[in-house]
């Protein structure tokens, strides 16, 4: 490159990067309103009962999405550039639609008969939103993976439009049968299915155009080094499933807690407050995790470089940071406003939990922050060292929710969040210092 080329192209590389910046802004700024929003407009046209169904059933989508297809999306988002860099994109593509299918025979051939045991044991009540919510996550979850190979291949336009899309379609096509037919949960996760499937559809569609279509011949005639890369993601990813099911009882908990104590009425009214705590922390640390991630990866590459591991580590630095700083100003924001927002996005009749929401969000914090810190581990391909302190917390949550409501009230499952989240963030911050001090090592051991 002649030398008068290298200021023209460090300003591309800078627009670069702040193009890249301003999609995932407005991926997350759109989730943010369209969590919001799907508040407002849900509660506004459901009462506190139905709210609090749709909210249980939220736990069951989470759960298919989340903790069944997140782990996938884990591993092909770590191994795109792995793939791109050998030259096996056609090895890659195969193997992650083999792995949706799988994926999803597996969740539909366990669900649908359990659910239909539900549904003729508790009555429709239970077992059509569940059936529903099971549909609901395995949509969610395929387009996920898709959304993380786009991410990792730094396509931000479409991962931001899609997060956006998704978030205002689903509570609008929601809305729009229940006022069609009747406002209850069963109606809102129906028009969930639709709109999950349509925007699956869309993603597919820009995935195959953007990635590749599967060729399953010329994969299969790969030399069996190159297929090998199948059994690298599920090395990966294994550890996001085995404790991706006590993450699951960790995140919902605190609804099943409360309807087993105080009935639907009062999970709706929780709810409230917890999406206002617990979303603008997904959305913080989703954010630096999609800004940040594929730029860590890139620089510590094979992880065999002193040099690329403490670049890499600096800016995981920095990403823990901006996440401290996000989470004190959002406490403070709700310990002077909590009642004017939580009516704000809400009604009279949700507002009576209003003054858990600080405190709440503090517990919260404290775990997504140590779910940030995790990305030390993701970075020296050590998931695996994140098993036991999620699976220790997540017994101490479980518990903990289930024994102070009975002494404490709904502000029982706060004080039982804010101890589990304690713990655990300590266990991810002592976790990150050794990987910083010996990464190479550890990377060795692996």
């Amino acid at each position: 490159m002649a030398a008068t080329d290298k200021p023209f192209h460090s300003l591309s590389r800078i627009l670069s990067i702040g193009a890249e910046t301003g999609w995932v802004l407005f991926g997350q700024a759109g989730m943010a309103a369209g969590a919001i929003f799907t508040v407002k407009i849900l509660t506004y046209f459901l009462d506190p009962a139905e709210f609090g169904r749709l909210m249980l059933a939220n736990t069951l989508i989470l759960a298919v999405s989340g903790q069944v297809f997140g782990p996938l999306a884990q591993g092909v988002m770590r191994f795109w550039s792995v793939s791109r860099d050998r030259g096996i994109q056609n090895v890659f593509i195969y193997q992650c639609h083999k792995f949706n299918v799988l994926l999803t025979s597996w969740v539909l051939a366990i669900g649908v008969p359990v659910f239909g045991v539900v549904c003729v044991m508790f009555g429709v009540k239970w077992g059509v939103p569940a059936i529903l919510a099971l549909m609901v996550g395995v949509c969610t979850g395929w387009t996920g993976t898709r959304l993380a190979v786009l991410m990792a291949a730094r396509d931000r336009k479409t991962v931001g439009l899609a997060l956006t899309g998704v978030a205002f379609f689903k509570p609008l096509a929601g809305t729009g049968l229940a006022l069609l037919f009747y406002p209850e949960a069963n109606w809102v996760l129906f028009g969930y299915l639709i709109a999950t499937g349509a925007i699956l559809l869309v993603i597919e569609r820009i995935y195959q155009k953007q990635i590749g279509v599967v060729e399953t011949k010329e994969a299969e005639s790969a030399p069996s080094k190159e297929r090998n890369l199948g059994k690298d993601i599920i090395s990966y990813a294994l550890p996001f499933f085995i404790w991706g099911l006590f993450g699951w009882m960790y995140e919902s908990c605190d609804r099943w807690a409360l309807q087993g104590y105080f009935g639907e009425e009062i999970v709706g009214a929780f709810s409230v407050v917890s999406q206002l705590s617990v979303y603008p922390l997904i959305l913080i640390s989703g954010f630096l995790g999609m800004l940040f991630s594929p730029i860590v990866y890139e620089r510590a590459g094979s992880l065999l470089s002193p040099n690329g591991m403490k670049s890499a580590n600096r800016l995981l630095f920095i990403m823990v940071l901006i996440y401290i700083l996000f989470a004190v100003l959002l406490v403070v924001i709700y310990c002077i406003f909590h009642e004017y927002i939580v009516l704000l996005i809400s009604n009279r009749s949700y507002a009576g939990l209003s003054r858990l929401l600080p405190f709440l969000t503090a517990a919260w914090a404290l775990y997504y922050f140590g779910q940030t810190l995790t990305g030390y581990g993701m970075l020296a391909n050590r998931p695996r060292v994140y098993i036991f302190p999620k699976i220790t917390t997540s017994i101490i949550a479980v518990s903990l929710c289930f024994i102070l409501p009975s002494k404490c009230g709904p502000f029982g499952i706060v004080l039982a969040l804010a101890a589990s989240g304690l713990v655990y963030s300590v266990w991810c911050l002592s976790i990150a210092f050794y990987l910083t001090k010996h990464p190479l090592s550890l990377v060795q051991k692996s």
